[in-house]
């Protein structure tokens, strides 16, 4: 967290992965910082169980500060250029950055995303995925994750066992050996 703060001292995380695979643009800046967010709150819980009462107020304020950060950035204002959608909102919806009277806006945007989306899938990469899986989770939408799940068009798991596959690929679409069609991208707990 130390290092974090010295090399990001205005919090938002700009260098990282990102939403490795996700099939549109992630700003590293989304999942950099919201990863940032969700170290702070640990961190909260780890203090406040060890009765570090000081670090407890710590973190909580850095996870305030995270999220209103978050939310300026990535949902009070438009955002320009091309950006995975999907991915956006459901991290918003994900690490509850979204403000409860605004959340049937969020909830909204991340179907309509969803639906423009090739086939009507997700679009997302390693990180997107799984909070796209728990958004709409979340929002009862638990019949559409069923039938992405389930369908064998591109992009998607039953495409993938359409094709063949026997274990989760690390790119939606077979690698000719640049990926690994044996890896655990897709079905982490990230």
């Amino acid at each position: 967290m130390e290092k974090v703060a010295r090399i990001h001292p205005d919090k938002i995380v700009d260098k990282g992965l990102s939403d490795h695979e996700s099939l549109q643009p992630v700003p590293v800046q989304l999942i950099g910082t919201t990863h940032y967010l969700k170290s702070a709150r640990i961190m909260q819980q780890f203090a406040s169980v060890m009765n570090d009462h000081e670090n407890e107020k710590r973190y909580s304020l850095l996870a305030e500060e995270l999220t209103t950060l978050i939310k300026a950035e990535f949902w009070d204002k438009p955002v320009e250029g091309p950006i995975n959608r999907q991915t956006l909102f459901a991290s918003l919806l994900y690490y509850d950055i979204i403000p409860e009277a605004e959340l049937g806006a969020a909830r909204d945007s991340l179907l309509q995303a969803v639906k423009n989306g090739p086939s009507g899938h997700f679009n997302t990469g390693i990180f997107g995925t799984k909070y796209i899986l728990e958004a709409l989770s979340r929002i009862n939408e638990v019949n559409q994750v069923f039938d992405i799940v389930n369908s064998t068009k591109y992009p998607g798991w039953g495409y993938m066992i359409d094709r063949g596959a026997t274990t989760i690929w690390e790119t939606w679409q077979e690698s000719d050996n640049t990926y690994s069609n044996c890896h655990p991208m897709f079905g982490s707990d990230t």
